[in-house]
């Protein structure tokens, strides 16, 4: 299985954003081979990832791989609270 894992992270280095069923097809291996190996690879912080379910794409882990954007923070508005547009009294 380290072999395997080897070949893997050997693999997505030098095709990275690929998805486990193109790196399956490219190793030559079907998807459930690569499974445990990929979790082991991600958990030893080898492997990085992007996305969710059928859109996961794998990076190399350590320097490479993109970094995730970052929104930035909306401003707090300072001053008086201001009531109710449009408040109408009571008769």
């Amino acid at each position: 299985m380290d072999a395997i894992a080897q070949r893997v992270a050997t693999y997505v280095r030098a095709h990275p954003g690929q998805g486990l069923i193109e790196i399956a097809k490219g190793l030559g291996v079907s998807t459930d081979v690569l499974k445990l190996p990929v979790m082991k690879l991600m958990a030893a912080k080898q492997l990085k990832t992007t996305g969710q379910k059928r859109g996961t794409k794998y990076f190399a882990g350590g320097r490479g791989g993109p970094r995730k954007a970052t929104r930035a923070k909306p401003r707090k508005k300072h001053g008086k609270k201001r009531g109710r547009k449009g408040r109408r009294s009571k008769r």
